[in-house]
């Protein structure tokens, strides 16, 4: 029996946000094929595979992971690294997925205190950035897998969390809560809100409550106290949590979403 590789896939935050919903919850995902053609590489089917986001700080990190299902060559957009100008023909991987745990992810930041993860190309200075797929040992494989949510799997059991997102405005601030609370959502400035997401059930287990707070929200009068909620269908309360702040900021502005996650790094919930 043939040896199962283990390899790494760099996306940008477009990228994972492009194919959240379809990836993790829709009846028919569409095909995902990463482009896998490094020089030196060459994936097989059955091989393992981790999703990697690329960004800074804790924004960068394993978002999935999953098999590669099938290979082949597959047209895709220009590729800045390569200085293509036309969509050019590619080796690529159908990447199935097996587990999402995108708001949640297992960050760069934490790996590279892993002494599994010692002397990584990737985590180097000026290390390769867009090129895939990058080989990964079995133990960083068990590193990233070890650290995901007990909820990560696609088809962990969803339930319906009630999302509530709080924002406190000082007494003497002139302007109408309601169009602070708008102009906060549009700059980003998320340090002013707290978040939570509970089951209607009492909670038995750890990722049925979330709760953050991350400015003092008590003691003010209904004139300075916003309050949003909404139902949101999720695998975790953290995870509802997440979506409830996005749906929430589109619609302030109708912005994407990937600015919430780039423009969110103070927020005290990893996004």
């Amino acid at each position: 029996m043939d040896a199962i590789d283990t390899w790494l896939i760099q996306v940008d935050v477009e990228t994972v946000e492009e194919h959240a919903q379809q990836i993790a919850y829709a009846e028919e995902p569409e095909p995902f094929w990463p482009v896998a053609d490094r020089s030196g590489t060459n994936p097989q089917v059955g091989d393992r595979l981790v999703l990697w986001q690329m960004g800074a700080g804790e924004i960068a990190g394993a978002v999935a992971l999953g098999v590669v299902s099938e290979t082949g060559m597959r047209y895709h957009d220009p590729d800045y690294h390569l200085k293509t100008e036309e969509d050019k023909l590619r080796r690529s991987v159908h990447m199935h997925f097996t587990h999402w745990f995108r708001d949640a992810r297992v960050t760069r930041v934490e790996l590279k205190e892993d002494p599994r993860f010692e002397g990584f190309v990737m985590f180097k200075p000026y290390g390769p950035v867009g090129k895939n797929p990058w080989a990964l040992t079995d133990a960083q494989w068990d590193a990233i897998s070890e650290r995901m949510p007990k909820w990560a799997a696609v088809d962990h059991p969803q339930k319906s969390y009630s999302v509530s997102i709080e924002c406190d405005f000082p007494v003497d601030d002139p302007r109408d809560p309601l169009e602070s609370f708008r102009e906060l959502l549009m700059n980003r400035e998320f340090d002013w809100f707290g978040l939570s997401a509970t089951t209607e059930e009492i909670p038995l287990r750890d990722w049925d409550s979330y709760f953050i707070k991350s400015v003092e929200i008590t003691g003010v009068d209904d004139t300075h106290l916003v309050t949003w909620t909404s139902t949101v269908v999720a695998r975790s309360a953290e995870e509802a949590a997440y979506i409830g702040l996005v749906n929430l900021a589109h619609e302030a502005d109708e912005s994407a979403s990937e600015d919430i996650v780039v423009s969110a790094k103070r927020y005290p919930v990893r996004l």
